[in-house]
């Protein structure tokens, strides 16, 4: 690590942080009443109540992805979340769908306030979101032979902002990732959604003005820029694929992309 890094604990395993989570919550049990959905349009009767009557360990992503997607209350049952969420995030964790977009797969959780959850669940549910965003940052799909769970770290970000997370520490975690990966992410986000036009292009982030402040004071603060700049240099390009992608008709390759968001960035 560089001298001038900053000093960042690197977070457990997605795993460990999981069977915390299980830990911490499994004072909570299943619902005895009708969960937080619309069964006359939404979400079939038959699926609601097996989420109620499976254990925890066997509900699917069908069963989430169907809970997920119906229509709910302004403010969450919590303890009817609190039950579900271990579950909930190992599937984000194993790289399940439950939602059609990753932004709202934490929503629920951020219909709760801040004083319904306990330290213990609090400091749980960081940690997940540390080890699991730390494991998005490894991972990149141009990385010859490794698998990708998800292509954009922004959506991660914000799914986590949405759930009320703090992101800050996430932040801070990539800013010192030096792993050619967390480059390639860098890469990836920065070329799609904000370099080109110094704006970050997100639906579900309109009215979230905080996040927007926040991530955006991150992308823009000049020593952020100069380190991940210096990666970018740094990116061993004949290790990476070099098929060309279509964007908006176009074909383009990843190290043109790097050398796009270089002088983006750099400008």
């Amino acid at each position: 690590m560089k001298k001038n890094a900053p000093v960042v604990a690197w977070p457990t395993t997605v795993d460990g942080a999981v069977e915390r989570l299980y830990s911490v919550f499994a004072q909570h049990r299943a619902p005895q009443h009708t969960l937080d959905v619309c069964l006359l349009c939404c979400m079939n009767a038959a699926l609601e109540t097996e989420m109620r009557q499976l254990p925890l360990r066997k509900i699917t992503t069908r069963h989430f992805y169907a809970y997920n997607d119906s229509a709910k209350s302004e403010r969450q049952p919590v303890d009817e979340l609190k039950y579900l969420l271990p579950r909930m995030l190992e599937l984000i964790a194993a790289g399940e769908e439950i939602h059609h977009s990753v932004a709202l797969y934490l929503d629920r959780l951020g219909n709760c306030e801040r004083t319904d959850f306990s330290d213990a669940e609090h400091q749980a549910i960081a940690a997940f979101a540390l080890a699991y965003f730390a494991q998005t940052l490894r991972q990149h799909p141009w990385q010859m032979g490794q698998k990708c769970l998800l292509q954009n770290s922004f959506d991660v970000l914000l799914m986590f902002d949405i759930g009320g997370v703090d992101i800050q520490p996430l932040l801070a975690l990539w800013l010192s990732d030096e792993a050619p990966a967390a480059t390639l992410n860098y890469v990836y986000c920065g070329f799609y959604n904000f370099w080109q036009n110094r704006c970050i292009s997100d639906a579900f982030a309109v009215d979230r003005s905080q996040y927007l402040e926040r991530l955006l004071s991150w992308l823009m603060e000049q020593s952020h820029r100069s380190a991940f700049a210096q990666r970018i240099l740094e990116l061993d390009m004949n290790a990476m694929d070099s098929t060309p992608m279509s964007y908006y008709g176009q074909a383009i390759t990843l190290q043109e992309m790097a050398a796009l968001v270089f002088d983006w960035m750099t400008d």
